[in-house]
Protein backbone atom coordinates (compact mmCIF):
# COMPACT_ATOMS: atom_id res chain seq x y z
CA UNK A 1 0.00 0.00 0.00
CA UNK A 2 1.29 3.31 -0.59
CA UNK A 3 -0.64 5.44 1.66
CA UNK A 4 -0.11 3.39 4.99
CA UNK A 5 2.72 1.46 6.06
CA UNK A 6 2.78 -1.98 7.60
CA UNK A 7 3.47 -0.47 11.02
CA UNK A 8 -0.23 1.88 11.12
CA UNK A 9 -2.09 -0.38 8.85
CA UNK A 10 -4.18 -1.58 11.79
CA UNK A 11 -4.68 1.99 12.94
CA UNK A 12 -5.78 2.90 9.46
CA UNK A 13 -8.38 0.01 8.83
CA UNK A 14 -9.50 1.13 12.61
CA UNK A 15 -10.16 4.90 11.47
CA UNK A 16 -11.90 3.74 8.12
CA UNK A 17 -14.34 1.25 10.33
CA UNK A 18 -15.39 4.30 12.77
CA UNK A 19 -15.58 7.32 9.96
CA UNK A 20 -18.01 4.75 8.60
CA UNK A 21 -19.86 4.01 11.37
CA UNK A 22 -19.91 7.72 12.17
CA UNK A 23 -21.13 8.70 8.88
CA UNK A 24 -23.85 6.08 9.25
CA UNK A 25 -24.45 8.19 12.83
CA UNK A 26 -24.68 11.39 11.17
CA UNK A 27 -27.12 10.07 8.19
CA UNK A 28 -29.50 8.67 10.65
CA UNK A 29 -29.79 11.72 12.84
CA UNK A 30 -29.83 13.89 9.85
CA UNK A 31 -33.19 12.03 8.60
CA UNK A 32 -34.76 14.28 11.52
CA UNK A 33 -33.59 17.32 10.31
CA UNK A 34 -36.92 18.14 8.42
CA UNK A 35 -38.70 18.05 11.58
CA UNK A 36 -35.66 20.64 13.39
CA UNK A 37 -36.56 22.66 10.46
CA UNK A 38 -40.01 22.78 10.83
CA UNK A 39 -40.28 22.89 14.56
CA UNK A 40 -37.53 26.40 13.71
CA UNK A 41 -39.40 27.37 11.13
CA UNK A 42 -42.92 27.32 12.72
CA UNK A 43 -44.21 25.07 9.94
CA UNK A 44 -45.57 21.66 9.22
CA UNK A 45 -44.19 18.77 7.62
CA UNK A 46 -46.78 18.77 4.81
CA UNK A 47 -45.17 21.93 3.93
CA UNK A 48 -42.40 21.66 1.63
CA UNK A 49 -39.63 24.51 3.55
CA UNK A 50 -38.48 22.09 6.39
CA UNK A 51 -37.50 19.35 3.72
CA UNK A 52 -35.93 22.32 1.38
CA UNK A 53 -33.70 23.37 4.10
CA UNK A 54 -32.78 19.85 5.10
CA UNK A 55 -31.80 18.89 1.56
CA UNK A 56 -29.42 22.43 0.92
CA UNK A 57 -27.93 21.75 4.39
CA UNK A 58 -26.99 17.95 3.13
CA UNK A 59 -25.39 19.12 0.33
CA UNK A 60 -23.87 21.54 1.65
CA UNK A 61 -22.07 19.39 3.88
CA UNK A 62 -21.77 17.06 1.14
CA UNK A 63 -19.33 19.69 -0.51
CA UNK A 64 -17.64 20.45 2.45
CA UNK A 65 -16.82 16.56 2.65
CA UNK A 66 -14.95 16.73 -0.96
CA UNK A 67 -12.36 19.20 0.78
CA UNK A 68 -10.71 15.90 2.78
CA UNK A 69 -11.42 14.30 -0.47
CA UNK A 70 -9.40 16.35 -2.59
CA UNK A 71 -6.55 16.38 -0.49
CA UNK A 72 -6.31 12.72 -0.52
CA UNK A 73 -5.79 12.39 -4.23
CA UNK A 74 -3.00 14.73 -4.01
CA UNK A 75 -0.95 13.43 -1.08
CA UNK A 76 -1.73 9.80 -3.18
CA UNK A 77 -0.30 11.61 -6.06
CA UNK A 78 2.79 13.04 -4.59
CA UNK A 79 3.67 9.22 -2.54
CA UNK A 80 3.84 7.61 -5.84
CA UNK A 81 5.98 10.09 -7.20
CA UNK A 82 8.13 9.81 -4.37
CA UNK A 83 8.37 6.07 -4.38
CA UNK A 84 9.29 6.71 -8.42
CA UNK A 85 12.20 8.87 -7.79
Amino acid sequence: MVVTSAENRNSAYALSSTLRSLGTLIGTLSGGLPGLFGFLLSQELSDTGPYRWALWLSAVLALLALVPLGRLRRAEHGARRASAD
